[in-house]
């Protein structure tokens, strides 16, 4: 069964594009076939207007390891290390919902375990050991 992947007729406060809404329901099919039809590979690395999530952070927080895997294979265009408006990387909010194959495999591929600190605007290992 095919899922149809189409751009919300109305503009979201979000401001996700059609790869953030088919990363969020793990629809690989739909993912595929927006990069197949070449429909803004530029758009695998951009972000939302609101939070500033990347396509990576929004399978990272659901949880879609299918889908940061294929991402990940678009390294020219995603970003293992994107920070968000809190500083937040794909790996931590795989972390945040204690998601820890994803994190490991954010990790081995080049995920920063660093922690970002917003008081100092640096980050720091959080004693976290993978």
């Amino acid at each position: 069964m095919k899922r149809s992947v189409k751009k919300p007729s109305n503009s979201k406060p979000e401001g996700w594009n059609s790869y953030h809404y088919a990363a969020r329901e793990g629809n690989m099919d739909g993912i595929a076939r927006l990069v197949s039809k070449g429909l803004g590979l530029h758009e695998l690395a951009s972000i939302t207007t609101k939070t500033k999530d990347s396509v990576l952070h929004i399978a990272a927080e659901h949880n879609q390891m299918e889908v940061a895997e294929y991402l990940l294979t678009w390294k020219s265009y995603v970003d293992v290390n994107a920070l968000n408006v809190y500083g937040e990387t794909p790996l931590d909010k795989a972390l945040q919902n204690n998601y820890d194959m994803i994190a490991k495999f954010l990790i081995d591929n080049g995920g920063c375990i660093n922690k970002y600190d917003p008081t100092t605007k640096r980050r720091s290992n959080g004693g976290l050991n993978f």
